[in-house]
């Protein structure tokens, strides 16, 4: 695979609504096999352990993808709904669903309209999908997310942490190479200090085909992220070392955060 130069690499910025179509079919497989299932399982057991939820309770997926964490949360009990903008991706989560004889609610939706209104025990928002619009946008997305939740609700939030990525990135374009099996993926990475945004683009190849995809993410901080939790009325804030606790590598690398809606 070439690689062009770092002016280049990231000249063209990615469309403001590339999250519509993002999850493809190759794509998907990029992240099966650099996610894999074995990861998703600690991380749902994680999950369970924070929402400490009995079974039955009704949990909602937001930007649920492919149903990495939505299908293992289905094994441990919980009566499931994922929502993503990517019909592909809720093809996939319905397939495995059907797969092992579960029944799960899907929906093709907007995380900012969320068609749901005080009805979820709890609500998930994992891996990199806060922060993908600007800052009026992402308030919406939390405060659909309030509105979808029953009083006393729990929403637990996973999102890169801003103070960790700074030390890795600048307004330099950095290229990284990974190389395994069959994959050999190129990444390009700029954070652009002057709008705290995050902006990658990814080249593979694999055994079937070179593909490439453009993505960007408003980065925050921990201070930021517990300010916007409080503003769109989620309380008793906790926050964790990460979804896998003492086995992550890096700790401060993700915020892991949950909250509480108050009684209305």
């Amino acid at each position: 695979m070439s690689s062009d130069s770092h002016s280049h690499a990231l000249s063209r910025e990615c469309s403001g609504y590339w999250w519509k179509d993002y999850f493809d079919a190759p794509t998907i497989a990029l992240y099966r096999e650099l996610l894999p299932s074995a990861l998703a399982e600690l991380e749902a057991q994680t999950i369970r352990d924070i929402l400490q939820l009995p079974v039955g309770a009704r949990v909602l997926d937001v930007c649920c993808g492919y149903g990495r964490h939505l299908i293992p949360l289905v094994r441990k009990g919980y009566c499931m709904t994922g929502v993503d903008i990517s019909s592909i991706a809720l093809q996939e989560t319905k397939w495995l669903a059907q797969n092992e004889g579960f029944k799960i609610n899907l929906a093709r939706a907007d995380m900012r309209a969320l068609p749901c209104v005080s009805y979820y025990d709890a609500a998930i928002l994992m891996f990199n999908s806060f922060g993908i619009f600007d800052e009026c946008d992402n308030k919406i997305c939390l405060l659909s997310i309030h509105r979808a939740l029953k009083s006393g609700g729990i929403f637990l939030l996973e999102t890169p942490n801003r103070s960790y990525v700074e030390a890795l990135y600048d307004n330099d374009v950095r290229h990284e190479v990974f190389e395994g099996h069959e994959l050999e993926m190129h990444v390009f990475t700029r954070l652009d200090h002057s709008t705290n945004f995050l902006r990658q683009e990814i080249r593979w190849r694999n055994g079937f085909g070179e593909y490439s995809k453009s993505h960007a993410f408003r980065m925050y901080t921990m201070s930021e992220i517990e300010q916007l939790l409080l503003e769109c009325g989620f309380n008793s804030l906790r926050f964790y070392a990460g979804l896998l606790g003492e086995q992550d590598e890096k700790p401060d690398s993700k915020i892991v955060v949950r909250g509480i809606v108050s009684p209305h």
